[in-house]
């Protein structure tokens, strides 16, 4: 049988207890209720004023007015959404950022490369069946064991803290990144 994923109604039926919950609370407290009263009854006078503002006339009407400043605020937002666009589309096609995988000390390690070329969320797959392996350090503290839960096996041992692993294989990503920046400024690829 499979199990159902019932997010929506779940949050539905939270804020129905919510609100029920809440109105409970008001309509038991009389100056909680006075205040929710009074709070409703400022909206909606603040909403007709706005009603009745969009409606007033100068040489040009305000609804006409705001309704140049949302069309002007949308070509921002898509203004803005191009340009980003663009720059993504950039990062994507320089091979140094889609640099995201490599073998160090016989483990496969996998990251993201930041737009400043800097390796983040550094992870550790196993080499057999591709599975995240967790690094531990047992109790001498001076060592870093990398052990496969797929596997059932130890798949490596680093003998330096876990730390200095990470900081190795930043150094190890880095000579590999200026390596194939040699390569393709011979080949005139990345200019």
């Amino acid at each position: 049988m499979q199990k159902k994923d019932h997010k929506i109604r779940n949050h539905v039926l939270i804020g129905v207890a919510v609100l029920v919950i809440g109105g409970v609370i008001l309509a038991s407290i009389k100056s909680a209720r006075e205040i929710a009263i009074g709070i409703l009854k400022w909206l909606f006078g603040a909403g007709v004023s706005f009603w009745n503002h969009l409606g007033a006339t100068m040489p040009v009407p305000w609804w006409a007015v705001y309704a140049v400043a949302v069309v002007l605020m949308l070509l921002v937002w898509l203004r803005v959404k191009h340009i980003l666009n663009n720059w993504a589309a950039e990062d994507a096609n320089d091979p140094l950022l889609a640099y995201t995988e490599d073998r160090f000390f016989g483990l496969v390690w996998r990251w993201w490369m930041d737009s400043n070329y800097y390796p983040r969320d550094i992870s550790t797959y196993c080499p057999a069946c591709d599975m995240k392996l967790r690094p531990r350090q047992p109790g001498d503290g001076c060592s870093t064991e990398f052990y496969c839960n797929k596997c059932a096996s130890r798949v490596g041992t680093m003998e330096m803290e876990r730390e200095e692993l990470k900081e190795l294989v930043v150094r190890a990503i880095q000579i590999e990144l200026l390596t194939k920046q040699e390569e393709l400024s011979k080949t005139g690829v990345n200019e």
